[in-house]
């Protein structure tokens, strides 16, 4: 880290080069732009591992503004109450950097669109994916693009159908530009 201050331990900022796809220098940089979330909260020249930013703080930075599961996505990597602490951004920023393999990434996608948490995609979950991108769906049309899309994912229609990970997965990897999408630059 050259002649100049760090705001943690050579063994910590090795860690997170360990447990991450990014450099020291990028995870200094990304430092720095979580503490520039809420300056007043966070002490930019020490780092802190424990004070938590809003999921508000964190749904509101550039990469994230205007994407439909902002919300979703802080919830996904808060690793305990309310809000995302250093820990938690780091790793929410190293899924969605280029590096990441896509196989993790789809993980991560799934675990955002399972709303319910029950580790398969329901027709709730999918029709509370399809309010994210328009609350101007009827009941109705909400039930029949839910009753569609289990349909042509694993050919049952039934109110009990489910998407497991692997289906999510396989239709993942038709989708040529998820890695692409499924990103974003700090």
């Amino acid at each position: 880290m050259g002649s100049g201050q760090s705001i943690c331990s050579e063994q910590q900022l090795q860690n997170y080069v360990e447990c991450t796809y990014f450099t020291r220098k990028e995870i200094l940089r990304l430092y720095k732009k979580f503490c520039s979330l809420n300056p007043q909260k966070i002490d930019s020249k020490n780092l802190d591992a424990t004070t938590r930013l809003a999921e508000e703080e964190i749904a509101n930075m550039p990469e994230l503004r205007v994407n439909p599961f902002r919300y979703r996505i802080c919830q996904v990597f808060s690793t305990g109450e309310a809000g995302l602490h250093f820990e938690d951004f780091l790793d929410l920023c190293s899924v969605f950097s280029d590096r990441c393999p896509r196989k993790l990434k789809a993980s991560y996608a799934f675990m955002i669109y399972d709303f319910n948490g029950d580790s398969v995609l329901c027709d709730d979950d999918i029709k509370h994916i399809l309010t994210c991108y328009s609350d101007t769906l009827s009941d109705t049309e909400l039930e029949d693009i839910a009753k569609r899309v289990l349909t042509e994912t694993v050919g049952v229609s039934s109110r009990g159908a489910r998407i497991t990970f692997q289906e999510f997965e396989q239709v993942l990897y038709r989708a040529l530009d998820f890695c692409n999408l499924f990103r974003f630059s700090v």
